[in-house]
């Protein structure tokens, strides 16, 4: 009776595979996805480990970084209340703008936490299958943007004397050609479901090689918080009187936003290499 328990607990401890940690390499389509803009390329490097309960069944705890991204191109044109400020007087006025040829490049980085269930099964003696699914939360770390735009034109019109300023350009009033501007993005919370399903190939006993598809698609909206300001501001605290805050910032007056939520989304090829802890 001893004997048969002895060999019932030996085979139960052949039957749970032996826990891993494992490094990886992910790239493909990794976008900040929202209505307006063109979903970039991008990818992610991570490292985790997983607790197998079973032959077949484990959970997976990880950290990553990933980089997301997306473009932009549009015409624009509004108009918002502004104060115009010198030695005299201060006074409202409504500022309006022009761009043409307005093309943004912005990305985020992301240290994000996946956790997921995994499943493997055997296909052969040197190749398993694998699945596995679950949630990933990941936080904002870094976020920018690079503007170009062929021509921005801005006038100032002032309702106490009924005028409209269109060539004063030490006032910010003018034609302005070929702009370049640069800045920084403060991007939010992603919430996304994760899933990726592929194979694993044994190198050896204790490291193994996996190849899978993946996908994921945050829930929550990352959009920067918005700063009120125009897509093509008035700055009278600045010499230019001309700034560029960024398109997925932008709000006009109204409280109308420049662009869409965004939610983070990527899918394509993942590497992994991982090794077992016995």
């Amino acid at each position: 009776m001893i004997c048969a328990a002895s060999v019932a607990a030996n085979v139960a401890a052949t039957a749970q595979k032996p826990n891993e940690i494992s490094a990886y390499i992910a790239g493909g389509l990794s976008a900040l996805k929202y209505k307006e803009g063109k979903p970039g390329f991008g990818g992610a490097i991570g490292a985790g480990y997983t607790y197998y309960f079973n032959d077949f069944l484990g959970a997976f705890g990880g950290l990553e970084v990933g980089l997301h991204s997306a473009n932009i191109s549009t015409s624009l044109a509004g108009e918002g209340k502004k104060v115009y400020s010198d030695a005299s007087r201060n006074e409202e006025f409504d500022f309006r703008f022009s761009a043409t040829g307005y093309k943004e490049k912005h990305s985020a980085v992301y240290l994000s936490v996946p956790l997921m269930a995994q499943y493997r099964a055997d296909i052969s003696d040197m190749f398993e299958f694998y699945a596995a699914g679950g949630l990933k939360v990941g936080f904002s770390v870094s976020g920018s943007y690079s503007a170009t735009i062929d021509q921005v034109k801005t006038s100032g019109y002032f309702p106490e004397s009924g005028q409209t300023f269109e060539n004063m350009p030490a006032h910010g009033f003018s034609t302005y050609n070929n702009i370049s501007s640069t800045g920084k993005y403060s991007f939010q919370l992603n919430v996304a479901p994760i899933a990726e399903a592929g194979v694993r190939y044994k190198l050896s006993d204790d490291f193994a090689i996996h190849a899978a598809v993946y996908i994921a698609y945050g829930l929550t909206d990352a959009s920067p918080s918005k700063s009120n300001a125009l897509p093509v501001d008035y700055r009278d605290d600045t010499s230019a009187k001309i700034a560029y805050p960024g398109l997925l910032q932008a709000q006009g007056d109204n409280g109308k936003n420049y662009t869409d939520k965004i939610n983070l989304f990527s899918t394509g090829l993942k590497i992994t290499v991982s090794r077992a802890i016995r």
